[in-house]
């Protein structure tokens, strides 16, 4: 069956028995509204999580520091616990960027179409990231590291320095480190790569201003990503909330389970779209929520007073 079979379009609730007849035009718009504002929705979702797996591996050093400030020093077992829980954050993280990157250019061609501009610009902006940043060409290096070797934090230092000569303040830090040797020997890893880590001649790497750098990589790939789809989720939020306030006005604000619907002759549904605001709601908050900062590693928590 096709929309050729269709002698009517309608609005139609799951609450509500009587419905408002719309053009084929109006049923097509809707359906394609409903796509694009659940894929605009799904960009943000991604951006959110990474977000949040990046406090969640913040919040988990911020802890190690303040745990070995109340309790001392550890057991090897416990301070091999340390290392794994930074590890686990560190790899819900890059989890997190590896599907945002992979998803998001066909999220955009879903929204715009196959081989999209959208889509092309997003992997130009995605390559000249890697090339123009030390923290991304480590951070996808360390992802690959993940995938074929080994966990990449092998190393917990905790320390503390007196902030000034009175002895008032002390401040107290934990640092995950990366074995720059374990990298540069990984083979699954870019030669390039391996080789700019070997020319740096350097034992380790403190993963968290790798971390930061790497954030707001992410951060400027999606300020281009909002900007490029911000123009058709907000036409396709307005044809929803038209057609919504249509129904509303004739049967009441409470209206659940609202759809475009395509109907034969008989009488038959051939299609049913939903139709609701939940979804660009929810996208509209997470753009408010999710902060785009795209010089994260000049920035970071302190406790100080």
């Amino acid at each position: 069956m096709t929309l050729k079979n269709a002698s009517k379009f309608v609005l139609k609730s799951g609450t509500v028995t009587d419905c408002i007849e719309i053009s084929l035009t109006e049923f097509i718009d809707a359906k394609q509204a409903y796509v694009i504002n659940q894929r605009c929705l799904a960009l943000e979702e991604k951006y959110s999580l990474i977000l949040q797996n990046y406090a969640d591996f913040e919040s988990q050093l911020h802890s190690i520091a303040l745990s070995t400030l109340l309790f001392g020093v550890k057991e090897w077992a416990e301070y091999m616990n340390e290392i794994q829980l930074v590890n686990g954050k560190l790899l819900n993280l890059l989890s997190s960027t590896k599907a945002y990157l992979d998803q998001v250019p066909q999220n955009l061609n879903d929204i715009f179409g196959d081989s999209c501009s959208q889509s092309e610009l997003f992997e130009k902006n995605t390559n000249k990231e890697f090339d123009d940043f030390y923290s991304y060409r480590i951070m996808s290096a360390v992802r690959n590291h993940v995938q074929h070797s080994d966990f990449p934090i092998q190393l917990m230092q905790h320390g503390n320095q007196w902030k000034n000569e009175e002895r008032t303040q002390c401040s107290h830090h934990a640092t995950a480190y990366i074995s720059t040797r374990e990298l540069s020997e990984n083979k699954k890893i870019r030669s390039k790569t391996r080789e700019e880590l070997v020319a740096r001649d350097e034992d380790k790497l403190d993963v968290k201003p790798l971390v930061r750098e790497y954030l707001s990589s992410m951060a400027r790939l999606h300020r281009e990503v909002r900007q490029s789809v911000n123009e058709v989720a907000m036409r396709s939020e307005a044809i929803v909330r038209q057609l919504t306030s249509r129904f509303a006005e004739v049967n009441g604000e409470r209206v659940f389970g609202l759809a475009v619907v395509a109907i034969s002759d008989e009488g038959r549904e051939l299609e049913r779209v939903p139709l609701f605001s939940e979804n660009v709601d929810r996208r509209n908050y997470l753009i408010k929520h999710n902060a785009v900062l795209t010089n994260m590693e000049k920035h970071f928590i302190s406790g100080e007073i």
